[in-house]
């Protein structure tokens, strides 16, 4: 018997922690059993139609024949023929996602939709963080459109991949350019209320929900649910410079948002949108998903990454006064 198809249905979030526990310990062991048989986008567990079950997001097209069980450890599978998209720039040609380059009216301001921080070894300089993927080569500039002046460039400090311990890693930091003014309460997200004044700094394997926001060049404003904890995804291959292209997607793993409301998390274009709680602690940055899920790459791996790899310590972007204390 094949899995029932997904449809226009609504995936909710399991909130009971053993029941979850359940769930996602079957789920892995699906995953651990077909991944290398199924094509798949990703795997999720939820509530449908008030059960709970296992979702399987296939990267095949629409009817394609798909050997996997309608029932797998008791939970109902149902299945999605869904690809799992890098949320390109490519879907905004003038626009960097992740990056609001500045105001129309004011075209030499800095106002971005990503976070800003500041290396601390030349305090002077702002960097706007961002995906690796939506982003030119080194030393290229963004413009706010056609023929307007550059706000940013990409510096040496970018990377896309996985660490040893298979987590994805996709990150750029762009020197915003010297006549873009910065503003003076930096990391209030866009036509938001919320400064953004600390970090995550660990994943703790927690598996309660928490509630969410983004701003990105797509969606603009959006909430979801997320879990303190690491979960299995297949991003899309990028071929690399000098290397073959791999024939299969590698299990990675980052965490998770599922979007609230009937609403997605993020789209396409929306690559490198910070991801922040109501207390203004950022969590990390959007790269990917698909219409249900998105994911989001925690932002202490991203810190510890590029200091291991260029030796340079990025802190958030601070108030002035907040300079003033630290050099009195």
């Amino acid at each position: 018997m094949d899995p029932e198809k997904l449809g226009e249905r609504v995936i909710l979030p399991v909130r009971d922690s053993n029941r979850f526990k359940l769930l996602n310990k079957a789920k892995n062991e699906f995953l651990n059993r077909y991944d290398k048989k199924i094509p798949f986008s990703c795997v999720i567990e939820g509530l449908v139609d008030d059960k709970e079950v296992l979702v399987a997001f296939v990267d095949q097209s629409e009817g394609t024949p798909v050997h996997l069980p309608a029932e797998f450890e008791s939970f109902p599978v149902l299945i999605s023929y869904e690809a799992l998209e890098l949320y390109h720039r490519s879907y905004h040609k003038d626009l960097i996602p992740g990056i609001s380059i500045g105001e129309q009216d004011e075209p030499l301001n800095a106002i971005t939709l990503g976070p800003l921080f500041q290396n601390t070894a030349v305090s002077n300089k702002t960097f706007i963080l961002t995906a690796k993927h939506g982003v030119g080569k080194e030393d290229e500039n963004f413009n706010y459109k056609v023929n307007a002046s550059a706000c940013a460039k990409v510096t040496r400090y970018n990377f896309i991949g996985a660490d040893s311990a298979c987590h994805y890693l996709d990150y750029a930091f762009c020197e915003t350019v010297k006549d873009r003014e910065i503003p003076k309460l930096p990391n209030i997200p866009f036509e938001q209320h919320i400064q953004i004044r600390s970090i995550k700094t660990s994943v703790n394997n927690n598996d309660k929900f928490v509630y969410v926001k983004k701003v990105g060049r797509t969606t603009f404003l959006r909430e979801g649910l997320i879990q303190d904890m690491w979960m299995p995804f297949y991003p899309p291959i990028v071929k690399r410079k000098g290397k073959k292209k791999p024939k299969e997607r590698s299990r990675r793993f980052a965490l998770q948002v599922l979007g609230i409301n009937r609403q997605t998390f993020s789209e396409r274009g929306d690559s490198g949108a910070p991801v922040f709680d109501n207390d203004g602690k950022l969590w990390g940055i959007v790269i990917a998903g698909i219409s249900r899920v998105s994911y989001v790459i925690p932002i202490h791996l991203i810190l510890d990454n590029v200091k291991e790899k260029f030796n340079v310590i990025f802190t958030l972007k601070k108030e002035p006064e907040e300079k003033e204390l630290e050099e009195s």
